[in-house]
């Protein structure tokens, strides 16, 4: 009977130790994960997107370009902005989905996104402006002008 206590014991300890194992390897594994090239620079576009549409709205210059639907000028104040090497599109709509878009077709800067992996998109949102309190959604496309 002791001898049995002592095995179940011996498994016990086994079992606590594999998974104190799999918990470092795991820990480990995430520490010195290194997200590829491609992959930071996507979120390097996704942040200057996000960082140039955050600017725009607290300069209080955002909301009324989009409520009065004033295209041009958020195309030129977000080619100021954005590095010289980025190109993006950009679609408002009152609804996320973007089914129907406000602005008819996406408003591009350049040249047209590319059709691999590599674009960026940033969806923000706008609450509403003066006394229209229908929100609005912008969605960003960004991507580097090869």
């Amino acid at each position: 009977m002791k001898k049995r206590k002592i095995g179940q014991l011996y498994t016990i300890e086994a079992g606590i130790a594999a998974i104190i194992m799999l918990l470092f390897t795991i820990t480990v594994l995430q520490v010195y994960y290194v997200p590829s090239e491609e992959q930071q620079s996507i979120e390097k576009l996704k942040k200057q997107g996000q960082d140039a549409l955050v600017t725009l709205d607290e300069s209080g210059r955002l909301r009324p370009w989009v409520y009065d639907e004033d295209w041009p000028s958020l195309i030129d104040a977000l080619r100021e902005l954005l590095s010289n090497d980025i190109d993006f599109q950009i679609l408002v709509d009152d609804d996320p989905d973007f089914s129907s878009p406000l602005n008819t077709g996406p408003l591009e800067s350049g040249s047209p996104p590319p059709s691999d992996s590599s674009v960026a998109t940033v969806t923000y949102a706008i609450s509403g402006y003066q006394t229209d309190n229908d929100p609005r959604f912008i969605s960003l496309n960004l991507w580097y002008i090869i």
